[in-house]
Order: C-alpha cells, then structure tokens, then sequence
C-alpha cells in the first residue's frame, strides 16, 4: 500500500473530513459504524499533485462512533485506520474526553519511526491515550 498518513478533523453531527498521503493514483474514503467495515459508505476523494487525498463524508448519524479507510487503487488499506465520534445535535448537552500530548518525541528514549524519524514518536503515551478512547 501507498498510503503513509491519514487523519480526521472538521467532525460535526453529520460529517466529517479525512486527509490521506498517498502515491496511488485514485483513492477512495471508506467509513462504517463497523470496525471490520462491513456496510461502508464510501466517498471518491480528491487527490493533489502533492500526493495528498481528501474527501468529506456526510449524511453520518450524531454521536455515533465511526471507523474509517482508503481504497488505495480500489484495495482497501486495512491496517492504517482511524476512528472519530460524531458529535451531538448542535444545543443538545453531552459529555466527552479530549486529550493532549506535548514533546512525546524525545530521542533518544523514544526515537521516531517512518519519515522523519527524529521528529516522529512512538512514545507510550499514545497507547496510553488510546486506552482513554478520547474524542
């Protein structure tokens, strides 16, 4: 698989945003309620001469938990994935978890691994984020 980063952002109620880099010529974003991905719905996304695909999802239910992918020349990357939240109807009270980290990159304790691997960590902090399941 081409793909060597992706990410979520711009999440509300009903939709979401995801970027992917990637070297593969056509890419598609793929989002279920399911981890397996079964029942996905799926979304041609936009990719740049940078490399870079994006696309945005809507239609999504609020506060339901979602995972996602990219069909990378119509394979599906099953091991980069992610996961996002929706959030609650606009003016509806709910309660969730955000976390940070700062600094998690420190060589030579926890060298990076990948691109740049002075400046990206695979510190535990991140498994330790990850058990919180933060939003």
């Amino acid at each position: 698989m081409a793909l060597t980063s992706l990410i979520v952002g711009a999440v509300t109620e009903s939709s979401a945003s995801v970027l992917a880099q990637t070297a593969a010529t056509a890419a598609t974003l793929v989002v279920s309620e399911n981890p397996d991905f079964s029942g996905p719905v799926s979304v041609s996304m936009t990719v740049s001469a940078q490399d870079i695909a994006s696309a945005t999802v809507t239609g999504l239910e609020s506060e339901t938990q979602y995972y996602y992918a990219v069909k990378e020349d119509g394979v599906l990357d099953a091991v980069t994935t992610g996961k996002f939240r929706t959030h609650a109807p606009v003016g509806t009270p709910w309660s969730y978890t955000i976390a940070c980290i700062g600094d998690a990159g420190l060589v030579p304790d926890y060298p990076g691994s990948g691109l740049a691997p002075t400046r990206i960590s695979n510190s535990p902090h991140f498994d330790t984020v990850r058990a919180a399941n933060p939003l």
